[in-house]
């Protein structure tokens, strides 16, 4: 019996050995625009002009690539089954990975939205710069085969740090920040960030930032003004939200939805001016962000100088 519980508390001890992924370039690889990542999309998959990666709009699958920056092993330990039900998903599978040399995981993980179910793949791959992360999405009723491809898909990731890759051009809009103070922070996703001192988040004083960003799903609004102001009241860390400006305009032909208002910032403890304007296309919105904790009139004016450039890409 002592034998056997030696034994036991042995294998107990022993790490699992992680599966080793070697991947090269090949002829079925396509690059994602803007990223230094290629990969093998799946049959009637198509490059997406909503996000940077892939869809199948004949079934609601998508394939998005994002550099996030920060510390691999600081987001791998965040991808907890208590952290992922907070978001309203279910991990049912966690896996560590080394692919062309690099840590890396693959996560399965459930999410109802929109009535339905969605299986999704989250791949975490370490890199110089930070971590590349790949979700690969479709509605559960898809069939076993379809499902495997999306998963082979993201698991056929290859990363070349020596491609020039400008975030910039898989985004669909521009915006000018021209002789203003703000400075490109960071892309991340369908988002640009500026702030004064080109940092995310921002080190200066007044805490000046800048967010644009477009949705990706296509969605019908019907309260314009109502889903405006949920968005604005859904900011984190920003409590006692008073709006004191409601306006419509129109921007690059779209309708749009701006607000402003003032709240209390719990991580600066003061006063925030937050400037929000909400566009509406056809099928997507367009979020532009503002906020500042000091010369209120001044950063308000400018924002709404640099938001009259934003422009949808032909």
């Amino acid at each position: 019996m002592v034998l056997a519980g030696i034994m036991i508390q042995v294998a107990c001890s022993q790490t699992p050995a992680r599966r080793s992924l070697s991947n090269e370039l090949s002829a079925q690889h396509i690059a994602v625009t803007g990223t230094q990542v290629s990969l093998i999309p799946p049959p009637g998959f198509v490059p997406s002009n909503n996000f940077t990666g892939f869809q199948q709009d004949s079934t609601g699958s998508s394939i998005m690539v994002m550099d996030i920056p920060g510390n691999f092993g600081t987001l791998l330990d965040a991808f907890t089954p208590e952290a992922m039900r907070t978001q309203g998903m279910r991990m049912t599978r966690k896996e560590s990975l080394v692919i062309n040399g690099r840590d890396a995981f693959l996560i399965d993980a459930e999410q109802p939205a929109y009535g339905l179910v969605f299986t999704k793949y989250i791949l975490g791959l370490d890199t110089d710069d930070g971590v590349v992360m790949i979700n690969g999405v479709h509605p559960d009723d898809l069939s076993g085969q379809e499902a495997q491809a999306i998963r082979d898909a993201v698991l056929s990731v290859v990363h070349d740090p020596a491609r020039n890759a400008d975030p910039l051009q898989a985004l669909n809009f521009t915006i000018d920040t021209g002789p203003s103070k703000l400075q490109l922070a960071n892309v991340l996703a369908n988002t640009m960030m500026f702030t004064v001192d080109g940092q995310a988040p921002t080190q200066s004083t007044d805490k000046t930032a800048l967010m644009v960003g477009s949705s990706i799903a296509e969605m019908t609004i019907e309260d314009r003004a109502a889903f405006a102001e949920s968005r604005l009241r859904q900011m984190p860390t920003l409590g006692d939200i008073v709006i004191e400006e409601t306006r419509t305009v129109e921007i690059d032909g779209m309708p749009g939805i701006e607000l402003v208002a003032y709240g209390t910032d719990s991580r600066a403890r003061s006063r925030k001016l937050v400037f929000q304007t909400m566009l509406f296309g056809e099928s997507l919105y367009y979020l532009i962000v503002g906020t500042t904790i000091d010369a209120f009139t001044e950063n308000l004016a400018m924002f709404r100088t640099v938001t009259q450039t934003f422009a949808r890409k032909s």
